[in-house]
């Protein structure tokens, strides 16, 4: 057979690990991509290499064959790997982040200044797009982005989810005489996102209104936060916009959309990227904080 060794690297994780989860933070991606590498390597194999325990993962009779005949591969080609990336240990160069347009507004600042004190030979370039594309085609580095799962040749972590909540500003809630509680019911104008957030998980939120609003509609997160900041009315935006401006106020909603999974992603090419994985880590450790559940 034409064997894959990236699957062993993971099979191995797994059986000295014993969890998806602590495998995961071993390899530094997610639960769903040691998953899938270990069943590739069954498929290929046609055998069943582990029993799934409420405790974690054991290795069959084959899979620990498998494992012991494999120890030594292993070896070799980590020794071999180390020699070969000694040359790309030290943190230098440049490393391309791309975030979203109200991340890159509200969070990004702190954590670019995290990175330059803690690697001061990194140079970033910083991207504001919404969409997963500038990674798959090469474009930058490391993502942070909203979705369910990524792509298969993407890897990274979870650094938690994403909620929202309904919003607006003093200035509206005064000039038109609501309160936190009846804001929903009561207000006259509302902010939605178009029809370019099609299929998210807020795609069809309705406020549940009695005062039949209007409705102004726009492309993006950022724009519906300034024309709320503005006094323009009622919008569905990141709960987390809410904790770090004053001026906007987190009203009372019980039927906000479900939580987005937010995620820190890089191509499965750059996993032996020393810089970049240095970085990925900084702003895994950095937001889990702010979006852990």
């Amino acid at each position: 057979m034409n064997w894959n060794w990236d699957h062993l690297r993971y099979f191995n994780t797994l059986a000295e690990q014993g969890t998806l989860s602590e495998a995961a933070r071993q390899l530094d991606v997610s639960h769903s991509t040691v998953q899938r590498h270990i069943t590739a390597l069954e498929n290929e194999l046609d055998v069943q290499l582990f029993s799934q325990l409420p405790s974690g993962f054991i290795l069959t009779a084959a899979g620990n064959e498998l494992y012991n005949e494999t120890a030594g591969i292993r070896d070799v080609l980590q020794s071999i790997s180390s020699r070969i990336a000694g040359s790309d240990q030290e943190l230098n160069g440049r490393v391309t982040i791309t975030v979203t347009d109200t991340f890159g507004h509200f969070l990004l600042p702190a954590i670019t200044d995290k990175i330059q004190i803690r690697y001061p030979d990194i140079r970033l370039d910083l991207e504001i797009r919404n969409k997963l594309d500038d990674l798959q085609n090469l474009e930058a580095d490391i993502a942070i982005r909203t979705c369910t799962e990524p792509p298969p040749e993407l890897i990274g972590r979870k650094v938690g989810e994403l909620r929202f909540a309904l919003c607006t500003s003093a200035n509206y809630l005064e000039a038109n005489e609501l309160t936190r509680d009846n804001a929903e019911k009561l207000a006259r104008h509302y902010i939605q996102l178009n029809s370019n957030f099609s299929g998210s998980v807020f795609d069809n939120w309705q406020p549940a209104s009695d005062a039949d609003p209007a409705i102004t509609r726009i492309n993006g997160f950022m724009g519906a936060y300034r024309l709320c900041k503005a006094g323009l009315g009622l919008a569905l935006l990141p709960a987390y916009i809410t904790e770090l401006d004053e001026d906007l106020i987190k009203l009372e909603c019980d039927h906000l959309p479900d939580s987005n999974s937010l995620w820190i992603l890089s191509h499965e090419s750059l996993r032996t990227k020393h810089s970049v994985s240095a970085v990925r880590k900084l702003l895994h450790s950095s937001l889990t904080t702010l979006f852990a559940p």
